[in-house]
């Protein structure tokens, strides 16, 4: 456990002395990840936990190590005559048994810190995850705002120049004109999105994205391997840091019940002193004994401790319970929106691949006189919210891919090297 806890402790290290080297401005998922290990309090707050918590088994140990003390007086009477003396005690617990499951204790808060930690950084890797794609999302869904402001702005133009020659009405030109305005307007909202999208991500890492990645033209669409929702479980019960820590917590709280049962039994400890009597201390006296103290009738308090630590026991194995069933529930979700987001995808390609031929054919039927203005506003409007859904649909399939990851323990920099694999 103990190395373990060394390899772990080591690979955040790494990544913490590796954001240092980075550059001050992110351009892809792993420049952003690496800012944020020096830049996200969240995270930062845990390195701090863990630095505490470490220290928790050399102080718990310290009960099982001698204790020295001395003591020293010097006396002067009337008589001229000045009298020291000293002495030197020391203590040695012989049996504690509060101080042994204090120790247990302090081991098991280690390794649920060093856990912490861990899900701590993961939980990192999935927040910049969210939030790049986010950016990602909010910056297509901009540019396709002012790609359609643009085709309607040219179509408003040539309908005006219709009108003009008397082959459109007013009516079509209120229609182009307050489709035109619409459009206006949904880019001031997909600004603002980008906008807080992009402070969101600065939350994170402290410094903007030097290049927001747009999504490439092709890309190879992957089942979850294995592709079987089985084994992602079986990872999830095994490799899942939360449901680890989770436990590590149940093991404090049993720890901490058997700490106080520690008042239902005797501390037993040696001691020796040594003292001169004699002023010129020829005469030396060497004094051992054995201390028994048992104190178990404080008032009943050692019985109301007892109680309120078993019920603090059942609890942590009820959150212990609640963080294994959320992580199913999360790795079964995200399993299920990958492979059935596979067929979303292709689906929603199609749909923007049909949508523009729709347009098309209408605009060209509408300038032949066989279609009305509405018609291609309307075919317009279905080929925007197409390209839209598209979008959704790919950032939905990255982000349960990262979150399977995650809830299966695995979620490590390179798999934001691989999603970074569908950007340009």
């Amino acid at each position: 456990m103990d190395c373990m806890i060394n390899i772990r402790f080591r690979a955040i290290v790494s990544g913490i002395i590796f954001s240092c080297t980075g550059s001050v401005m992110a351009s892809t998922l792993l420049d952003a990840y690496h800012q944020s290990l020096n830049h996200d309090s969240v995270y930062m707050q845990a390195q701090a936990e863990y630095m505490s918590q470490k220290e928790a088994t050399k102080s718990a140990w310290s009960a099982f190590f001698p204790r020295i003390s001395a003591s020293g007086d010097l006396l002067s009477n009337h008589s001229d005559n000045d009298i020291d003396s000293f002495a030197v005690n020391g203590t040695q617990t012989v049996f504690n048994w509060s101080a042994i499951k204090r120790v247990s204790k302090a081991q098991a808060q280690v390794r649920q810190a060093v856990l912490d930690l861990s899900v701590a950084q993961q939980d990192l890797m999935q927040r910049v995850v969210t939030r790049y794609l986010d950016v990602v999302r909010t910056h297509e869904i901009d540019i396709l705002t002012k790609e359609q402001v643009d085709a309607v702005k040219q179509q408003m133009e040539a309908v005006k120049e219709r009108y003009r020659l008397h082959h459109a009405t007013v009516t079509d030109l209120d229609r182009i004109k307050a489709s035109y305005d619409l459009y206006r307007s949904q880019l001031v909202t997909a600004d603002i999105q980008l906008h807080n999208a992009q402070q969101q991500l600065i939350e994170l890492t402290g410094a903007p994205i030097k290049h927001i990645p747009r999504f490439k033209s092709s890309f190879k669409l992957l089942h979850p391997q294995p592709n079987q929702l089985s084994l992602w479980l079986k990872r999830v019960t095994q490799q899942n840091l939360s449901i680890q820590s989770a436990s590590e917590g149940v093991a404090v709280a049993k720890a901490a019940l058997g700490e106080s049962r520690g008042g239902y039994f005797p501390v037993i400890g040696a001691k020796a002193s040594y003292y001169p009597t004699d002023p010129e201390y020829v005469d030396e006296h060497f004094l051992y004994e054995l201390t028994v103290d048992y104190d178990g009738f404080q008032g009943g308090a050692v019985s109301a401790n007892v109680a309120s630590a078993m019920a603090l026991y059942q609890k942590s194995q009820a959150e212990r319970q609640g963080v294994y069933n959320n992580a199913m529930m999360l790795a079964n979700s995200a399993f299920s929106s990958m492979v059935n987001g596979i067929s979303q995808i292709k689906a929603e390609k199609r749909a923007v691949e049909s949508n523009a031929s729709a347009l098309k054919n209408t605009s060209e039927g509408y300038n032949a006189g066989n279609q009305t203005l509405l018609d291609v506003i309307d075919q317009q409007t279905n080929l925007y919210n197409a390209n839209i859904q598209y979008v959704a649909g790919r950032v939905q399939y990255l982000s349960a891919l990262s979150l399977l990851e995650q809830q299966a323990g695995t979620l490590k920099p390179n798999t934001l090297e691989h999603l970074q694999g569908w950007f340009r």
